[in-house]
C-alpha cells in the first residue's frame, strides 16, 4: 500500500509539472504582452537559480579554504615557535634542539571537555609519521600527549586531564616545576614543586623546561598568578594558560626524532650490573 501510494503521488506530480510546462509554452505564444510576461518570469527564475548555484559552490569551497588557512597557520605556528624558543634562550635559535622534532599538522576529529580525564582524536596516524608518546601543541601552547597510534588516526590525552603533568620552568631564574590542569577551567592550571612562594612573582611566564622528550624547551604555556602556600613548605602557583581548549580546531604533533635513542640509553641505565 505504501509503495502504491508513493507511485500515485509521484505520477500526479509529474502530470502537474507537465501541464504547467505546456501551459507556459502556450501562454508564451498567444500574445506579445503574455510573451513579455513569460520572458520576465524566465529571466527571474534563471537569476534565482544562478544565485542558488553560486551559494552552493561558495559553500562547497569553504572546506578547501579552511584547509588552506590551517596549512598557513601551521607554517606561522612553526615560525612563532622558533621565535619563542630563540627568545627563551636569548642566544639565537638552538637549531640542534629545534630540529630534533618533526612537526605534523593534524585536525581534531573529536575532543572531550567535560570530564576529569579528557581526550582527543586526531586525523593523522603512523602512516603520516606519528609516533607513540609524541607531544601535541596548539597555536598558543601545549595541548596534550599521543597515547595510541593507528594507521590514519591518533588518540591522545589533553592537558585537561588530571593524570597529565608537563615539565616546566617558571620565573626569570627558570625554576623547575610541574604544570597540571586545575580540573575546572579550560584555560586554568597550576604549577607545583616549588620550595616556597618567594621564587616567583605574579606575571611570570611559564614555559616548557625541555627536561622531557615530549616538548622542546621554551614553549610558552601561560602566566603565573599570586603564589600560594601548599602542603608542607611547597608552593602552588595558579596559571592562566595561553591555549584555550574551547577554540581549538587544528594542532601540531611534535615527534621527537631522538626518542628511540633516549629510550635505549634509559634501558641500558636500568640494566643491573653484575
Amino acid at each position: 500500500m505504501g509503495e502504491r501510494r508513493f507511485l500515485d503521488i509521484a505520477l500526479s506530480a509529474a502530470v502537474f509539472i507537465l501541464l504547467e510546462v505546456i501551459a507556459l509554452i502556450v501562454l508564451s505564444k498567444t500574445s506579445p504582452m503574455q510573451n513579455i510576461w513569460f520572458l520576465r518570469m524566465s529571466h527571474r527564475t534563471s537569476s534565482i537559480l544562478w544565485r542558488v548555484g553560486e551559494s552552493v559552490r561558495s559553500f562547497a569551497s569553504l572546506k578547501i579554504q579552511n584547509e588552506d588557512l590551517a596549512e598557513r597557520n601551521l607554517e606561522l605556528s612553526r615560525e612563532l615557535l622558533r621565535y619563542q624558543i630563540a627568545e627563551a634562550h636569548r642566544l639565537g635559535v638552538d637549531e640542534v634542539h629545534y630540529t630534533g622534532f618533526d612537526f605534523i599538522h593534524a585536525r581534531i576529529v573529536k575532543m572531550s571537555r567535560s570530564y576529569q580525564h579528557n581526550y582527543l582524536v586526531l586525523d593523522r596516524g603512523y602512516e603520516d609519521g606519528v609516533t607513540l608518546h609524541s607531544g601535541i601543541v596548539g597555536p598558543k601552547g601545549v595541548v596534550g600527549v599521543v597515547e595510541a597510534v593507528g594507521k590514519h588516526f591518533s588518540y591522545g590525552m589533553t592537558l585537561m586531564n588530571t593524570s597529565i603533568g608537563v615539565s616546566a620552568r617558571i620565573g626569570h631564574e627558570g625554576y623547575a616545576c610541574t604544570l597540571r590542569w586545575d580540573g575546572i577551567h579550560s584555560d586554568g592550571a597550576y604549577v607545583e614543586g616549588l620550595s616556597h612562594t618567594g621564587l616567583v612573582s605574579p606575571g611570570d611566564t611559564v614555559r616548557t623546561s625541555g627536561l622531557s622528550s615530549l616538548f622542546p624547551e621554551g614553549i610558552p604555556l601561560g602566566i603565573a598568578d599570586e603564589p600560594k602556600l601548599g602542603s608542607g613548605a611547597s608552593a602552588v602557583v595558579p596559571v592562566k594558560l595561553f591555549q584555550d581548549f574551547k577554540a581549538l580546531r587544528h594542532v601540531m604533533i611534535l615527534c621527537n626524532l631522538d626518542s628511540d635513542r633516549i629510550k635505549e640509553v634509559e634501558r641500558q641505565a636500568e640494566v643491573p650490573k653484575k
